[in-house]
């Protein structure tokens, strides 16, 4: 099977162009419901709550500012700890993973040293409130953009797919980073629209020009899916 080196992984199979392009179709269909639910509540916002006055945009940051920290650091204090299984030398995971450090077990006021919050872990670790916590957020009254909670949101579903796409070719020189970076770009490209300047962004994040044909390829299927998508969605609510 033919394959083309690109830097961060040793090289990538055309083979993988499918699941890649799953990535950006996937990016199209988040991008454009992220701006259709923003859309909803902008408008929400505006004809209904913001209407009385600048004291109901204080009050509503302060309930999504505590509602986010509720579930966040609320739900996983009423989880049991799980003991910590056996140490795997292949995937180099410590359990629990020391304090400060990046890792899949997170000890989350556990009274054992050898226990994990599996709460805790998937809220700190995969980012699965991000979309959610980015549609209600958008537009309250606080100085905050769209840009890096794509890029989280984007790179837990890519990074999703490389692990699947790592599992079936079981190559060690496939990364999942290297779909968590499309899948970034694919999220911003759905729900952004950006083209020219979005690619040179992930192309100096990755620094290797050589990874521009997947970052073209991901992008253009995300942003053409992502207007279609409210292309027809127009038409059918014009009908």
């Amino acid at each position: 099977m033919g394959h083309i080196r690109v830097s961060g992984q040793e090289d990538y199979y055309f083979g993988e162009l499918l699941p890649m392009a799953v990535i950006g179709v996937i990016g199209g269909l988040l991008g454009a419901l992220f701006n259709q639910l923003t859309l909803y509540m902008t408008y929400w916002r505006r004809n209904h709550l913001h209407k009385n006055g600048n004291g109901v945009k204080i009050i509503e940051v302060g309930l999504i500012s505590v509602l986010t920290s509720i579930i966040s650091f609320g739900l996983p204090l009423l989880r049991q700890c799980t003991p910590c299984p056996k140490p795997d030398p292949e995937l180099g995971n410590e359990c629990p993973r020391p304090p400060g450090m990046y890792g899949n077990y997170v000890n989350f006021y556990c009274s054992k040293d050898n226990e994990y919050n599996d709460l805790a872990t998937i809220f700190f670790n995969t980012q699965v409130m991000f979309y959610t916590l980015a549609v209600v957020t958008f537009g309250t009254a606080v100085p905050a953009g769209q840009f890096v909670p794509g890029i989280m949101i984007g790179s837990t579903y890519g990074r999703l797919v490389g692990k699947f796409v790592v599992s079936f070719y079981r190559k060690p020189n496939i990364e999942e980073g290297t779909y968590a970076l499309l899948g970034a770009e694919s999220f911003l490209g759905g729900s952004m629209r950006m083209t020219v300047s979005l690619c040179v962004i992930v192309v100096e994040i990755s620094n290797n020009l050589k990874f521009l044909p997947l970052i073209m390829l991901v992008l253009l299927i995300s942003r053409l899916l992502a207007m279609s998508s409210m292309k027809a969605y127009m038409k059918s609510r014009l009908n």
